[in-house]
């Protein structure tokens, strides 16, 4: 009979501290909740019971491992149909294994009535909660610059990650760029050379002009000068003639 009467006891207490029931948020400060930056916890405590609960501390426990993640000690009562946040702010620490953290918000509590206490233990959510967060020890890169040529860096995993690039793309600094940005330059380099061979072509052709024209002259000049001697040989020997003519032997 007694046993009887203390298993209902025990019944009854569980159905009164589970009845307050504890949630918790979470605030990281960095973007990808990074290992060792600040994390904001907020704890919400219901107490939807008719009875006072005094609540002694909030802590985070662990599921696998039931390691206590973090742990707050606080004194605060809380009446029939109210509920209390408590906010506490920490530093974000590494997993176990993985990047993931799986863990129930819990307090402890003493409930009581108006004359005496009357329960007291330990309430966990009911809901596993879990956050992801990237170990110091994980973190490959920060920019692309510490990855490879045909890989870019991942912000959001701290990661070094392929680049994959579509038909008709080149990697070029990290990123996919289409064929576009080499052929435009290409084709100006192919204008700017034909540019420049037709006005060489062109200059060589006036060169060669100028030099025909400079030679022309100098046989049209050379010509004259020999039809110009020819003639002084020619106007030579008739002078000659004519003084032969003009002289007479003395016995003719």
């Amino acid at each position: 009979m007694k046993k009887a009467i203390f298993s209902i006891l025990i019944l009854i207490l569980s159905i009164s501290i589970a009845s307050a029931s504890i949630d918790v948020e979470y605030r990281c400060h960095s973007k990808n909740c990074l290992e060792g930056t600040d994390i904001d916890y907020s704890f919400i405590i219901y107490n939807n019971i008719d009875k006072k609960i005094d609540i002694k501390d909030v802590f985070l426990k662990e599921t696998e491992t039931n390691r206590i993640l973090e742990y707050y000690e606080i004194s605060e009562r809380i009446l029939p149909k109210e509920s209390k946040s408590f906010n506490f702010t920490s530093k974000i620490k590494a997993p176990n294994k993985g990047y993931t953290f799986y863990f129930y918000p819990c307090f402890t509590t003493v409930i009581s009535n108006q004359s005496h206490i009357t329960e007291a233990g330990t309430v966990c959510g009911e809901v596993v909660k879990s956050f992801t967060t990237i170990p110091l020890s994980k973190i490959e890169c920060t920019t692309d610059k510490e990855c490879s040529n045909n890989e870019y860096c991942n912000t959001d995993l701290l990661k070094c990650k392929p680049t994959e690039c579509q038909r008709f793309e080149i990697i070029r600094n990290h990123k996919c760029a289409g064929l576009s940005i080499y052929i435009l330059p290409l084709l100006g380099i192919i204008i700017i050379l034909i540019v420049i061979t037709l006005f060489r072509r062109k200059h060589k052709k006036g060169d060669e002009n100028e030099e025909n024209e400079e030679e022309s002259e100098t046989k049209l000049n050379s010509e004259e000068d020999i039809a110009t001697e020819d003639n002084n040989i020619e106007e030579e020997s008739n002078d000659n003639e004519d003084k032969e003519e003009q002289y007479q032997h003395p016995l003719d």
